[in-house]
């Protein structure tokens, strides 16, 4: 399964009008970086963190289970710098991720490792069943 490597575009189209306004206009300091740049470095880490508890980490960007709480998280620290309005609306979510990664490091939440969405920790089970043989005496009432 392809793991998804976080980028600008993907967080903006996440925004609303006056949220990406407030990313885009944000008056940077000397020296200073586009602060989506970083936030997405640092929550994209923040995933493969939790996620490397569970399965095999691919050479970048983040399980597709991951991708919404990980934007969530991304989008809320993004605003905090640039519009601390703006952030008090996404907190719910980001505090929805948050309990997301930790149910993920508690093991409540199983990241599938391969293609077939399986997750390698959770075995299918297997359910033995009794034979039954139909008779004409024994259908009686059907």
């Amino acid at each position: 399964m392809a793991w998804t490597v976080i980028d600008a575009d993907r967080v903006l189209s996440r925004l609303s009008s006056a949220e990406t306004a407030a990313a885009r206009t944000v008056s940077l300091g000397v020296g200073q970086t586009d602060p989506l740049t970083y936030q997405i470095e640092d929550a994209t880490n923040f995933a493969r963190g939790y996620l490397s508890n569970q399965v095999t980490l691919e050479a970048a960007g983040v399980h597709p289970m991951v991708v919404g709480p990980t934007c969530a998280i991304i989008i809320y620290n993004l605003l905090l710098r640039v519009a601390p309005n703006l952030a008090e609306l996404r907190k719910q979510a980001y505090l929805d991720a948050l309990k997301f990664f930790e149910a993920i490091a508690d093991k409540d939440v199983l990241v599938p490792e391969d293609e077939t969405g399986t997750a390698t920790s959770d075995p299918t089970p297997s359910i033995a069943g009794r034979e039954i043989t139909i008779t004409p005496e024994s259908t009686d009432g059907m």
